[in-house]
């Protein structure tokens, strides 16, 4: 992101809009040191207090607020998320990586396929995109029985956060999103399909590098793959368990759901603080 992105034409103004923030809340020394190369800031105006939403992602009745969202008995499935990055920027007209135009971006991938194998094994799949890129997806699957999509209209209507329903996934599937990070505090698995990394790493690159050791999850690049891969993960919850550990334990200080205490406690601070020099 920001000025660690390769093909970012704005750094100037990314600098220019962080100059005047005092405090920047944080995960962790590793988010301290990422976020200030990505943004320009110094080190010191971190707080490191973990994310509020992550409150909400570890409170949540996720299943309940699926039934909600879908009119659907959430308790009898396994739910699957996808959370992709996002690949276009209006403002610049750009496309990072590269596109097979279809659901996981992988050559040869027969939907219809894929959604009967969701039926067989009493899995939905819920997909959320980048808003800019809802309603086509909306149109796309509305035919699929096992295929769901949750846009940022349907969340505003049912009063929802998106880490209130997440809190519903028995597993993630994502590309580069860091999505992933915050499903680490539910220690449930991950799948990755980075099925066009090279062009990827051409076009916006990675902050983490390398890979392969910051993604605690199999790997898939193929249709058949990937279905494997989700039968072995949701069957054996020990599967990369010590690898989810080890890269949560690296990203989260925090792993319980009292960061909005803390946010709350030090913007009393700095209120108070404001206070003293004002006197």
């Amino acid at each position: 992101m920001g000025l660690m992105d390769q093909s970012e034409t704005n750094k100037e103004e990314i600098e220019n809009r962080w100059k005047n923030t005092d405090s920047v809340i944080s995960y962790s020394k590793l988010f301290n040191q990422v976020m200030g190369k990505c943004f320009g800031i110094n080190e010191e105006r971190f707080k490191v207090t973990g994310s509020p939403r992550n409150d909400l992602l570890l409170n949540a009745d996720g299943k309940k607020n699926l039934s909600k969202l879908f009119h659907i008995k959430a308790n009898k499935y396994k739910f699957i998320f996808y959370m992709p990055t996002w690949r276009t920027t209006t403002y610049a007209d750009r496309v990072d990586g590269s596109q097979n135009n279809n659901l996981f971006n992988m050559s040869q991938f027969d939907l219809s396929l894929f959604d009967q194998f969701l039926r067989e094994h009493h899995i939905k799949l819920v997909i959320k995109l980048h808003p800019a890129e809802e309603m086509k997806a909306l149109k796309e699957f509305e035919q699929y029985r096992s295929i769901f999509v949750v846009t940022e209209k349907l969340l505003q209507e049912k009063d929802m956060d998106i880490y209130e329903v997440l809190n519903g996934g028995d597993l993630l599937i994502t590309d580069y999103s860091s999505v992933y990070f915050d499903f680490l505090l539910m220690n449930r698995p991950i799948i990755f399909t980075p099925t066009d990394i090279e062009a990827y790493s051409r076009t916006r690159g990675f902050v983490l590098n390398p890979y392969e050791e910051w993604t605690p999850g199999p790997k898939v690049l193929t249709q058949l793959d990937l279905t494997n891969e989700i039968v072995k993960s949701l069957d054996d919850p020990d599967y990369y368990k010590q690898d989810r550990i080890k890269i949560k334990n690296i990203v989260h200080d925090y792993q319980d759901a009292q960061s909005a205490n803390r946010v709350w406690h030090l913007i009393e601070q700095t209120m108070n603080e404001q206070i003293l020099n004002y006197k």
